[in-house]
């Protein structure tokens, strides 16, 4: 496993990896400057490779769920594998966050950059098309920036997501967290495959439009942990999180976090038109080379196309890439610390 580390004067501090395009770390400093990793990960490349959570990595050649792992595409039915009970997740088991991918670091008009890339076959996890993709690190003064992007030589689905879980406070669970999400209307499905409705976060767990606990009213469900594994539709101005709607490069607002003991606030913005917040229900307590993964130990904010768009007339377009066409997916993490 190539590791990779980035460092500014802020403090900001990332360490990479080839495998799964991954992020394994992310040192950020507290309200008093003491720098803490805030993104859950292992030491050792095994866990990596038999990690089901997907943590720190790039998740494709489509992220999310798809229904029955089956789509129609130009006249012809494909049937991937089903990883996630009856649905294909995130590629498979054998997806992207499971591939070696060829890197390069240096630095890019003075910021330090790490550039992933790989040729993803055609045929490969049952994905018609050649697709020559690339994952791109940025760390700034006040942040990372991850870019994603893909070209194929002919019709298929793309949608990639990044994978890291956040804490925070660097240890416990995120449920004291504080989230505010740019976030009105979301989509329902049976239980977590969306299946084209849309309904508003009013009246619901997932009214994140004001700022609350994470652990305020988690979502109950009879076939799966109590939590957030949602996807919701990201405003189109971001109004419901702030007065200034855009950063940099016409990107949208998504989430603020804050987290109240250490002071550190993030900041997301993507050019992606969903986001899945998810709490890590899943995470179920096993001890690895850093520690107990225990549930609730991190949360998630997965920009993306919308799950299982490719089954959603009015969603589709979002995952289909075509010859000429270039798939581009940008997300910004901005950190601040205040005082508590």
């Amino acid at each position: 496993m190539g590791r990779f580390s980035l460092s500014v004067p802020s403090g900001l501090r990332v360490e990479l990896s080839n495998f799964g395009a991954s992020l394994l770390g992310l040192w950020v400093p507290d309200h008093q400057g003491r720098a803490e990793n805030i993104a859950l990960g292992y030491d050792t490349l095994q866990e990596y490779v038999d990690d089901p959570f997907f943590i720190g990595a790039t998740v494709g050649r489509v992220a999310n769920r798809i229904a029955g792992g089956r789509f129609t595409l130009d006249e012809r039915e494909f049937q991937l594998e089903c990883n996630n009970g009856e649905h294909h997740l995130h590629g498979g088991s054998d997806g992207w966050s499971k591939r070696v991918w060829e890197a390069q670091a240096g630095l890019v008009d003075g910021v330090p950059t790490v550039v992933f890339s790989r040729v993803s076959p055609d045929g490969e996890s049952g994905y018609p098309g050649r697709v020559d993709a690339s994952v791109t690190y940025q760390l700034l003064d006040e942040g990372l920036r991850i870019l994603m992007s893909g070209e194929s030589d002919a019709n298929t689905l793309l949608n990639l997501a990044h994978h890291s879980y956040f804490n925070l406070r660097g240890e416990g669970e995120v449920l004291d967290h504080e989230l505010r999400l740019a976030c009105a209307r979301y989509t329902p499905g049976a239980p977590d495959v969306p299946d084209g409705s849309v309904a508003e976060v009013a009246g619901s767990p997932l009214d994140f439009r004001t700022q609350k606990r994470l652990g305020h009213e988690l979502p109950q469900s009879a076939t799966a942990p109590p939590g957030f594994d949602h996807n919701l539709l990201i405003d189109a101005s971001g109004d419901s999180l702030a007065a200034e709607n855009f950063g940099p490069n016409d990107l949208r607002a998504v989430a603020f976090v804050h987290e109240p003991v250490s002071g550190r606030t993030m900041e997301l913005f993507s050019n992606q038109p969903a986001v899945q917040l998810y709490t890590g229900n899943y995470l179920d307590g096993r001890q690895t080379s850093r520690g107990e993964l225990r549930q609730y130990g991190g949360f998630c904010l997965e920009t993306q196309a919308v799950p299982n768009a490719v089954a959603i007339d009015a969603f589709r377009d979002q995952v289909l890439l075509s010859p000429g066409k270039v798939y581009h997916h940008e997300m910004l993490f901005r950190f601040v610390a205040v005082e508590p």
